[in-house]
């Protein structure tokens, strides 16, 4: 009886060590997601800002696309690759 309860208690334990490194690393998975799209955000706002502040109408231009296409495209292709590796663990 007493044998029993150990391998109860045994397995209690581990299910709890498991859960709390499943937890870990869904908070690594998401902190990983937010700081990749800060940087695609900061990148595409520095170039939106550099946009407006250079003097040569066509590097300006092409600033501007640029950094509207990478400071969404960014963000946007990071949110669908964490949604893809979401849907491969399921």
């Amino acid at each position: 009886m007493a044998a029993l309860n150990d391998d109860r208690v045994t397995q209690s334990l581990r299910r709890v060590a498991e859960q709390e490194e499943a937890a870990r690393a869904e908070r690594r998975e998401v902190l990983l997601v937010l700081a990749m799209c800060v940087l695609w955000a900061g990148l595409g706002l520095f170039l939106v800002m550099w946009s407006a502040h250079t003097t040569s109408v066509e590097h300006g231009q092409i600033a501007l696309g640029a950094g509207l296409i990478i400071g969404n495209g960014g963000v946007v292709a990071t949110l669908i690759y964490a949604w893809y590796r979401t849907q491969g663990k399921r």
